[in-house]
């Protein structure tokens, strides 16, 4: 309470205040969230292609008792899907088993990078909110 003829200790413009916060920490946070998703989706092109060649290896695997025609259809269009996942051709020239190695290899280092990513976000958003 203030006597008569001092004045306020409250900012003039302290009305936007809280709008103004409150719609600084929804962009913050919805910035951490696209930042966490894109970190999250780098990966799935690789989770993609490793089910692709899964499936074309246990389509070959039951294909051993006959039907050369659907196994070579089936492997022209699992080829087709993993050159628009982004495998090179250096990668789909491998016997299936050795691409699903390094598939499975590519998987494994992304997602050390995420958990790495993820740390320095954390921190970073921390040190931030800190401030």
């Amino acid at each position: 309470m203030t006597v008569r003829g001092e004045k306020s200790s409250a900012p003039a413009n302290s009305w936007w205040r809280a709008p103004v916060t409150i719609l600084g920490t929804l962009l913050v946070v919805l910035a951490e969230f696209g930042l966490l998703t894109a970190v999250y989706e780098r990966a799935a092109p690789v989770r993609n292609a490793r089910i692709v060649v899964a499936s074309l290896q246990a389509e070959m695997a039951a294909a051993a008792g006959g039907r050369p025609a659907a196994l070579a259809r089936d492997t022209a269009a699992a080829h087709a899907r993993l050159r628009s996942l982004g495998v090179s051709k250096a990668d789909l020239a491998m016997p299936v088993p050795k691409l699903a190695a390094t598939l499975k290899a590519r998987q494994h280092r992304l997602d050390i990078e995420a958990m790495l990513i993820y740390a320095g976000l954390l921190i970073l958003a921390s040190i931030g909110w800190m401030m």
